[in-house]
């Protein structure tokens, strides 16, 4: 099926606060692409982690900070974010609302290394 409706999606818990809907990867019929959403709680984050491919991130609301190799970068509504594949990652919720993020990377299988 071409079209994911994200009703029709479950969503997985990643780590408390944290949860992921994926539609587009190997499971589904992709085989050169991932595509999905992350929703943070307030005071919620994503450890500290890598992956062996590109990541590309779009801010679809909220607020927070990205780590991305030492630097903590704010984050808001409407920016773009590209971590190079090996590198060092983690996003927080810093706002009073849900941070929603849509991911893509040029992979069907892709490991998430943690680091903390």
């Amino acid at each position: 099926m071409p079209v994911f409706k994200s009703k029709d999606i479950n969503s997985k818990k990643l780590f408390p606060g944290v949860l992921m809907k994926k539609g587009i990867d190997y499971e589904t019929g992709s085989k050169s692409v991932t595509l999905g959403e992350i929703n943070l709680s307030k005071g919620c984050s994503l450890p500290i982690h890598t992956h062996t491919v590109e990541d590309c991130m779009y801010i679809v609301e909220g607020k927070g900070e990205m780590y991305i190799d030492e630097e903590i970068y704010p984050i808001e509504a409407g920016d773009q974010i590209l971590v190079p594949a090996g590198t060092k990652h983690k996003i927080k919720n810093t706002g009073k609302n849900p941070l929603v993020l849509v991911f893509t990377y040029p992979s069907v299988k892709v490991t998430r290394t943690l680091i903390e």
